[in-house]
């Protein structure tokens, strides 16, 4: 396994920083981002961004493509390729988004551009189980945020579950410690004290609001043959009856045992356990 590098940039390279974040500033601005953008172009960013608002993934990727089309060397370059690559991970188009998020990084001075991109690339790198990039991705992004104010509640939630994803359970903690204090009351800081103090995974095969139909369905699953348990867990303030299947001691295993659960249970999902 990998060992974690702090300051690792997408690329693999250290970022730049002091001089040499200035010097590449200028060598952009030399190299062509001074061209003008026309109020028209400038409303294909404004029309972008309320269209990604409420949900038009369509119309995202055809402003911004129409405006990259004519503005790609501009300053505002880093908006369009940003919200483009925002908008092609919702539609699923994952290598496409990785393209223009990455785009948008290596562009950008802004802050708010900088930490999203880096957030979205975490993101996809999780999905792509990629922990190692992901936790360099997250951690770039922690190191640039207001810590006690958004989006560090939901960095580093999913920091805490890389970690846990790397079996490294008490640094994942310490994570999901601080999201659970800073952000008290908070749906990610409810997902966040859901996930302390877990030490290992396991296939969730049910829920139950009654004990009673989570006792009958572990033994209609143990008659299948496997091994369920049943478990009483609290949920934003509500008691119920989870029907878990395995003890796993990494996430692999428990991915190995998945598909032989989902023969009787099509919905069962990893999880972890404490």
């Amino acid at each position: 396994m990998r060992t974690h590098r702090p300051g690792r940039r997408i690329d693999g390279r250290r970022p730049l920083t002091g001089t040499g974040l200035a010097l590449a500033a200028v060598l952009l601005a030399a190299g062509g981002c001074v061209q003008p953008v026309s109020p028209e172009a400038r409303q294909l960013l404004v029309n972008s961004r309320a269209a990604y608002d409420r949900g038009d993934d369509a119309a995202v990727l055809r402003d911004t493509s129409a405006f990259l089309a004519g503005h790609a060397r501009t300053k505002m370059a880093d908006v369009a390729y940003y919200l483009r690559g925002l908008a092609r991970t919702r539609r699923k188009e994952l290598p496409a988004a990785k393209s223009d998020l990455k785009a948008a990084l290596g562009r950008t001075q802004r802050n708010d551009i900088r930490v999203g991109a880096m957030k979205a690339l975490g993101d996809l790198a999780f999905q792509e189980h990629d922990m190692n990039w992901a936790e360099d991705l997250f951690r770039q992004a922690l190191a640039e945020v207001d810590q006690r104010a958004k989006p560090t509640d939901e960095i580093r939630y999913r920091l805490g579950c890389v970690l846990q994803r790397k079996g490294r359970w008490r640094e994942a903690d310490e994570q999901f410690d601080r999201v659970a204090h800073v952000f008290a009351g908070t749906e990610v800081a409810r997902r966040a004290e859901r996930r302390l103090r877990c030490l290992a995974w396991t296939v969730q095969a049910g829920a139950f609001a009654s004990k009673r139909l989570a006792h009958a369905d572990a033994a209609r699953l143990r008659a299948k043959k496997l091994s369920p348990i049943v478990r009483s867990v609290t949920d934003a303030g509500r008691l119920c009856f989870v029907v878990q299947v395995g003890w796993y001691d990494s996430y692999e295993r428990a991915a190995a045992a998945l598909p032989v659960v989902r023969l009787h249970r099509g919905d069962a999902f990893i999880t972890t356990a404490r």
